[in-house]
């Protein structure tokens, strides 16, 4: 099949969600399928503009100074941040609740607090991160 033709449906069904909601997972991804349809620095930022989540759209809208229409790599690193910002706030948020104390130790006292909130690490199982989500990494030279 038609290479670009593909890259173009894959793109048009791409949004920052499920096994792309990492933002560098979602960028590399549709980075790789903007660059395989030949879409310019303006088409791509504009296209991204409507693909992230929600609560990246929202963060970009505050921000004063953004970068020009067409400055590709200024939008890139804009939402690299912002999606940063937004996860450090979401983990700060779950991690410190009921704990009122920020720095995680509790006094000194040696006896661990159980938090009725906290998740069972050793019973999670860890999923495998996909093979697109890996050959995307690759082909936009991320370490995985």
């Amino acid at each position: 099949g038609d290479v670009v033709a593909v890259a173009e449906k894959a793109l048009a069904q791409l949004k920052q969600a499920s096994k792309f909601a990492n933002f560098n997972d979602f960028e590399a991804q549709f980075t790789m399928l903007a660059d395989r349809c030949g879409y310019d620095a303006a088409t791509k930022v504009r296209m991204l503009k409507d693909k992230v989540s929600k609560d990246l759209r929202t963060a970009m809208s505050y921000q004063y100074n953004t970068p020009d229409r067409d400055d590709w790599d200024g939008w890139v690193k804009l939402c690299r941040g912002l999606s940063k910002s937004l996860d450090d706030a979401a983990f700060r948020n779950g991690s410190n609740q009921g704990s009122g104390n920020s720095n995680g130790n509790n006094g000194g006292s040696g006896n661990k607090l159980k938090d009725p909130d906290a998740m069972e690490i050793d019973r999670l199982k860890i999923n495998e991160i996909d093979q697109e989500v890996i050959q995307a990494r690759f082909a936009a030279k991320q370490c995985i």
